[in-house]
């Protein structure tokens, strides 16, 4: 009796086990009946093919992300699209960090007036300018001036204000505005070109996405590889012009408020521009004496030149003398004498 149980119990789990694993190995739809897919890679081959779609003539195309939609650099194998996804992958690259240098600005700025880096710009520049005015009280005035730059300065902020009155007080709030401002100068400076680069990117995708089918019509699979990467080229592209308008208006607004919150000089410093690597402390004040000229000891006064004599009119020309009278003609020859020995 124990035997025949034991027997029975080791049936029931067979036939259990038997179940559990034709219900794992169930038949996928449309493959004959009894002949689940169940090998590794026929499972991994059909999940691939799910992931592809298929494009005609059996090709199939990978329908994942690609590499310019993930940020990635994307090498076609022809030197003229190649040297497009170039310069896209580079400003992809120099835009991903003007977002923090704009944030870091902020930060900076903030931390240098002792307030929250969650203030917007507007309480920020409030801030500078209540400050300049407690100082423009107390006879400190200063101007934030930009320069353009030129071929070999690029632009930068300078601050200027009088040397006697540069103390610790000062500086205070000068260093860190000083300091920000040519951060936003510089990131300005890199959002223009970028903009730039991506009008000349925009205009030249059209072309190359009109001319693909030509340049690439002896391998269809490559083909639609680099049409799939300039669709996602033209939303990067797009995308990227939007963000570096939005980020150069945040920019600018915040450096032209800068400008204008520090001018208490009441027309001060408008007389004389100060050199683009002269430092701030240069700037004399106006009631200062000018300092007397030094004269080089090499340096001799020029003599006086005499003043040239007076010059008298020249005299007229003496009239001119009567031609002298004709000679007299000669006298007459006389007549012949008449032959000797003649008879008429």
């Amino acid at each position: 009796m124990t035997g025949h149980v034991t027997h029975g119990s080791s049936r029931r789990r067979w036939y259990v086990g038997r179940r559990r694993e034709r219900r794992s190995l169930r038949p996928l739809e449309g493959s004959p009946r009894g002949r689940p897919l169940v090998a590794l890679g026929s499972a991994l081959l059909f999940v691939v093919a799910v992931g592809a779609t298929n494009v005609g003539c059996g090709v199939f195309v990978n329908n994942g992300p690609t590499p310019v939609a993930q940020g990635q650099y994307y090498a076609s194998g022809n030197p003229e699209y190649d040297q497009f996804f170039l310069e896209l992958y580079e400003t992809q690259v120099a835009m991903a960090t003007t977002p923090e240098r704009l944030l870091t600005a902020r930060h900076g700025l903030a931390d240098g007036l002792g307030v929250g880096r969650d203030l917007p710009d507007e309480v920020l520049v409030e801030h500078v300018r209540t400050r300049v005015r407690d100082l423009a009280d107390e006879g400190r005035i200063m101007k934030l001036q930009v320069s353009a730059g030129g071929e070999d300065k690029p632009p930068a902020a300078v601050l200027r204000t009088r040397p006697e009155t540069r103390d610790e007080t000062m500086r205070k709030l000068t260093e860190p505005v000083e300091k920000v401002s040519n951060e936003l100068v510089s990131l300005r400076t890199l959002l223009d070109e970028n903009g730039a680069r991506i009008e000349r990117l925009e205009r030249r995708l059209d072309g190359l996405r009109d001319r693909a089918d030509e340049v690439f019509v002896r391998d269809i699979t490559k083909f639609h590889e680099v049409k799939r990467n300039l669709e996602d080229a033209k939303r990067v592209l797009a995308y990227m012009r939007e963000r570096a308008e939005e980020q150069l208006l945040a920019t600018t607004g915040l450096l032209d408020g800068l400008v204008q919150a520090t001018d208490s000089s009441g027309g001060a410093f408008d007389r004389s521009a100060p050199a683009a690597d002269a430092p701030a402390e240069e700037i004399a004040s106006p009631s200062a004496k000018p300092a007397p000229p030094k004269r080089s000891p090499a340096t001799r006064k020029p003599a006086a030149s005499k003043p040239a004599a007076s010059t008298k009119p020249a005299a007229p020309p003496p009239p001119a003398k009567p031609a002298p009278k004709p000679a007299p003609p000669p006298p007459a020859a006389p007549p012949p004498s008449e032959p000797v020995g003649f008879e008429p």
